[in-house]
């Protein structure tokens, strides 16, 4: 009873079961034409696999060629701009000075605050400052940033000259440089004292000389160590023929006639007073002047016609 039907049935199970073998055969067939596909593990080991090392070192060398030729050209921008823009003057720093404040020397520029430093001689601002009697040397440069640094040189003052315009110091190349104010008055009498109205540079180094001369010499009885000036005066040479050369007066004592205005014999004759005086002879009393211009000797005069 069951015979045929079973048959069917086999016969239908055989069937499909050869086409779902014709189907795996043909996925197999199409399969091979593209290449088996990857496992999941194949996956994992391809995408682990190191890339080649030219392939790793052109991906890291770009990016950074490409931001390091950014970086340049944004740099190179920057500095132009900062450069090319005209900076204005926003502050002085001032360098050298003993004497003068800053205020002092950023006054002698001239300048403004706000000015364009691009428009600012650099010898015309030096000729300004120079201008100023107390400053011999000024150097200046101005940076990005708007400040103005400016270094000097003060004058020294070694001397101070007296004449018929008032009272000024005296630098070290002979030079009156500068009138003495108030405030440097108490300053001013520590320094030798010069009088005249030559004021020939020349005449006023030969002075300088002489009066470091004088500061080595103790002078007894004729300088006055705690006096202003020691109170001594050196007197520029004149043409007076009874007065001829250089005169040294002192507030107490004779007036001393030196002569010559070769340093080296007036620097003789200076020694030979100072021995006169330590010598503190009775011949001294009531003199009023003392003439050295004779070698060897010194003629003391009671008044200025007789001896």
């Amino acid at each position: 009873m069951f015979g045929p039907r079973r048959n069917r049935y086999e016969r239908r199970s055989q069937a499909r079961a050869r086409r779902v073998q014709r189907r795996l055969e043909q996925v197999q067939r199409n399969r091979g034409a593209r290449g088996a596909p990857q496992s999941l593990r194949d996956q994992l080991t391809a995408q682990s696999t190191p890339r080649p090392r030219a392939r790793q070192l052109a991906l890291f060398v770009v990016p950074l060629l490409f931001g390091t030729l950014l970086a340049s050209t944004v740099t190179a921008a920057l500095v132009r701009w900062w450069y090319e823009t005209p900076a204005t003057l926003a502050s002085i720093a001032v360098q050298g000075t003993h004497r003068l404040t800053s205020a002092d020397v950023a006054s002698a520029t001239g300048l403004a605050r706000g000015s364009r430093l691009d428009e600012v001689s650099e010898s015309e601002l030096v000729r300004s400052l120079t201008d100023h009697p107390w400053i011999q040397e000024a150097r200046v440069a101005s940076l990005p940033t708007g400040t103005l640094i400016i270094d000097v040189t003060e004058r020294e003052a070694r001397a101070v000259l007296r004449d018929d315009s008032g009272v000024h110091f005296v630098d070290e190349e002979g030079i009156a440089f500068a009138v003495v104010q108030p405030e440097d008055e108490q300053a001013a009498t520590r320094l030798p004292l010069i009088v005249g109205n030559d004021s020939v540079a020349t005449s006023l180094r030969h002075g300088l000389t002489i009066s470091a001369r004088l500061a080595d010499l103790t002078l007894p009885s004729f300088a006055q160590d705690g006096a202003p000036h020691r109170g001594l005066s050196l007197q520029l040479p004149s043409t007076d023929e009874a007065r001829k050369g250089w005169v040294l007066r002192g507030e107490r004592g004779p007036e001393v006639i030196l002569g010559s205005d070769d340093e080296a014999v007036v620097a003789g004759r200076l020694d030979r007073l100072e021995r006169l005086l330590e010598a503190d002879l009775d011949e001294l009393e009531g003199v009023t002047a003392i003439d050295l211009r004779f070698a060897g000797q010194a003629v003391l005069r009671k008044t200025s016609t007789s001896k």
